[in-house]
């Protein structure tokens, strides 16, 4: 009973490992992470979101 324990656990790991696509971190969407929080028109936060969305669709 051990040993299917052992490997159930081993086979959740690896599938949670493996699922994890590559996400790379553009500039424009470190700036509106980080500007999220911040005071400001919600507009301004909306253009950095597209920004950030546009960026993304380049790479």
């Amino acid at each position: 009973m051990n040993y299917v324990y052992m490997c159930f656990i081993v086979l959740i790991l690896v599938a949670c490992t493996t699922i994890q696509k590559e996400y790379k971190e553009t500039s424009e969407c470190m700036n509106y992470r980080n500007m999220m929080t911040a005071p400001m028109d919600p507009r301004a936060i909306e253009d950095l979101r597209i920004k950030c969305e546009k960026s993304q669709q380049k790479s």
